[in-house]
């Protein structure tokens, strides 16, 4: 996965076969950092910031969607 291309992207994460968060990638801090956007599950508003590993994105098996229309259309 090439790091670069991830900011943007939007996300549902998974712990414990659960939903964890959703939200969007937004910034880049370093070759292995990002910052994530997350979105209340309620009603979709932006809530806070959280720093997110490459290594747990995909360990966590994250769901990315390119665009916002891919990730509200999703399943």
């Amino acid at each position: 996965m090439e790091e670069n291309k991830l900011i943007g992207m939007w996300f549902v994460s998974r712990e414990n076969g659960n939903q964890k968060w959703q939200g969007q990638i937004v910034e880049q801090v370093d070759k292995s950092l990002y910052i994530a956007q997350l979105y209340s599950w309620i009603d979709g508003s932006a809530t806070n910031c959280v720093l997110v590993k490459v290594d747990d994105i995909i360990s966590e098996g994250w769901e990315l969607y390119r665009n916002n229309k891919a990730f509200q259309n999703r399943g």
